[in-house]
């Protein structure tokens, strides 16, 4: 069981507080939501800058992307209210997934190509912001800011 140090306590330091993450009772959580956030936003950037094949003007490529956001941006709290937070991270992640594996194993291209890329987009965007929420809910209150920060921190690895 969790117990977290009192206030007082000598070893309330940064790295004090920093072990409390990988605690045995914590160290799966904090691995997981490291992974997942690093996964997450790494996709997300990826499926941003990734070319697609609307045309040549590049702000009608942006605001495309763009407007598919909105749905995922919607959907989310709904979805996380139903599944979990942690189910429907894990169904965005998928919902990413599916998509560009049959882009890479298909060697799909032209419109089907850019349909299968907005909607490995869409799921990006759904992963990266539900990433928030989910992993506020792994953490006692105690570490929470820090386990937070850690997957945050974990996400900027893949940019």
């Amino acid at each position: 069981l969790y117990k977290p140090q009192v206030a007082s306590s000598p070893r309330n330091s940064f790295f004090g507080t920093a072990a409390e993450l990988w605690h045995p009772s914590l160290r799966r959580s904090t691995v997981l939501v490291g992974c997942a956030w690093l996964a997450s936003t790494s996709v997300y950037y990826g499926l941003i800058f990734a070319p697609l094949d609307l045309g040549s003007d590049v702000y009608a490529r942006q605001a495309v992307g763009a407007l598919l956001e909105v749905p995922a941006y919607i959907m989310m709290p709904a979805l996380g209210n139903s599944l979990g937070r942690p189910r429907a991270w894990a169904a965005y992640l998928i919902a990413t997934a599916v998509p560009l594996l049959v882009l890479d194993i298909f060697r799909v291209r032209g419109v089907f190509a850019t349909v299968l890329a907005l909607a490995a987009r869409f799921g990006a965007t759904g992963a990266s912001s539900i990433c928030y929420v989910a992993a506020l809910e792994q953490f006692p209150t105690t570490t929470r800011s820090l386990g937070v920060g850690f997957g945050a921190a974990s996400g900027r690895l893949g940019r």
